[in-house]
């Protein structure tokens, strides 16, 4: 089989594809260099924060109690598989964590968490 050479539009659309990555790649690295540092193992007042994606894909990292759940964000948003708003949410109970300036000391975790992400459900317009 013959292969037809790129047309410059195609040619184009590559460049512009793997520039968006690149950009992409780099925001996401910035994003994990505005964490705090992970606390030690065994260090009180901190949390075991798990986060399963939708892929299956399951994230882990400890947090302290005072930090905010815009650090648990900025940690998922780094990851390359996470694209477009979610809410952390528990399953048992369920409770949906949105606010990125509440602190996670505040939600009465305990000392270890499992969350989910879910899409965040735009309003619907009423006609």
């Amino acid at each position: 089989a013959r292969v037809k050479p790129k047309t410059e539009e195609a040619k184009e659309l590559e460049r512009a594809i793997k520039m968006s990555l690149a950009e992409d790649s780099i925001m996401k690295t910035g994003l994990l260099e505005r964490l705090p540092a992970e606390p030690p193992t065994g260090e009180r007042d901190t949390i075991n924060v798990h986060v399963q994606l939708p892929n299956g894909t399951k994230l882990r990292r400890r947090f302290n109690q005072s930090d905010k759940f815009e650090h648990i964000f900025i940690f998922v948003n780094a990851q390359e598989e996470v694209s477009g708003a979610y809410n952390l949410v528990t399953t048992f109970p369920r409770n949906v964590y949105s606010d990125p300036q509440q602190t996670i000391a505040s939600a009465a975790l305990g000392r270890q968490v499992l969350f989910r992400t879910e899409p965040v459900k735009k309003p619907q317009m009423s006609q």
